[in-house]
């Protein structure tokens, strides 16, 4: 069947607008790995006061999962931080990898572009913030005394 619109027609769900105002390309040939430069963030949830979920919407991802929606997991990111973001890389990088400021950090777990996949990444950042950050036990005083060492609780 031959499709009666003309090339770029935005009428035509057989071609997709790309990012940057380069053009219009049949949606088989867009990326199947979203742009980092090309986002819109669609919900922001802060937990524990330090960290962040995000749902992020990759419009030049229509053959990702969820139509192009991830949710990332942030932690101890301030809004200073974010406002500063031109660059959002849904990808798992090295923790060593040097970022400008400019760049949002790894995530540090992604879950589905779905309210479910919201809720739960939610659920894991009050569940990781209440066994990593607040039940964290003191540490404990070595108490140096003549000869030998003893481990003293505070």
């Amino acid at each position: 069947m031959t499709c009666r619109h003309n090339p770029g027609d935005p009428n035509c769900s057989a071609w997709e607008s790309t990012a940057r105002g380069k053009g219009w390309v049949p949606s088989s040939q867009l990326p199947a790995t979203p742009d980092a430069d090309n986002y819109l963030i669609e919900k922001i949830q802060r937990v524990d006061g330090k960290h962040i979920v995000l749902q992020v919407k990759y419009p030049n991802c229509n053959k990702c999962a969820f139509e192009g929606l991830k949710t990332l997991v942030y932690l101890n990111v301030t809004e200073i931080a974010m406002a500063n973001w031109r660059r959002i890389d849904p990808h798992f990088r090295q923790s060593t990898q040097t970022i400008s400021k400019t760049e949002a950090p790894s995530p540090v777990a992604r879950f589905p572009g779905t309210e479910n996949g919201f809720q739960d990444a939610i659920m894991y950042l009050e569940q990781k913030t209440q066994n990593t950050f607040r039940n964290k036990p003191e540490p404990k005083t070595i108490n140096v005394d003549s000869g030998g060492y003893s481990f003293l609780d505070k």
